[in-house]
């Protein structure tokens, strides 16, 4: 799954930051690694203070979202286009946070694909390697929208609700490195919200 190492020859277009942030994507070889319970957890945890009924984390790659683990899934895709992708906009967004309560209500992503097939609550983290660059994102979603509170807002929420959340996203990032070889897992059969994605 994974597009094997990036030289400047093809990918002139890409900026130094890009193909140092691909570099360390590939040194890890997760694109291709399997979840863990430990990432498992670290979904569910996401989920429950997001207060969101789905979440999942997906290395970002060259041109593709690879799928490391999801919670409240159906039977969602291995791989999808990065392009135009909400995950995109995490890793271009300079390590922040994307929290986006109601899509349908955000003018950059009222007409977005995921948003007309009824994606409408996104929170997505970044998962950073080498302490520098982002190569993948934790993220929390849902078919309605979540104005999120301070118990439930991941970036506003306090005490056990904030250790959790913490602890879940550095679970997701120790996950990295840890990985073993093989495909993720799915959960949750009865929901469908892969095809929000």
């Amino acid at each position: 799954m994974g597009t094997g190492a990036v030289t400047s020859d093809a990918h002139d277009h890409l900026s130094q930051s890009e193909l140092e942030r691909l570099a360390i994507l590939h040194t890890y070889e997760v694109v291709d690694a399997k979840g863990t319970a430990t990432l498992d957890n670290a979904l569910a945890i996401t989920a429950h203070v997001a207060g969101a009924r789905a979440a999942f984390m997906a290395m970002v790659d060259l041109d593709q979202l690879v799928f490391k683990a999801t919670h409240g899934f159906g039977n969602p895709s291995q791989s999808i286009a990065r392009g135009g992708s909400f995950c995109d906009w995490v890793i271009r967004n300079d390590g922040r946070p994307l929290i986006v309560a109601d899509a349908r209500s955000d003018q950059r992503f009222i007409d977005h694909p995921q948003v007309r097939r009824g994606l409408r609550f996104f929170a997505g983290f970044p998962v950073v390697a080498g302490n520098t660059h982002v190569v993948g994102v934790l993220a929390a979603l849902d078919c309605r929208p979540i104005h999120p509170t301070t118990a439930q807002s991941p970036d506003r929420h306090a005490g056990a609700d904030r250790r959790e959340h913490d602890g879940g996203v550095r679970a997701a990032a120790n996950s990295v490195s840890r990985a073993p070889h093989g495909t993720h897992r799915h959960l949750d059969r009865h929901r469908q919200p892969a095809r929000l994605l």
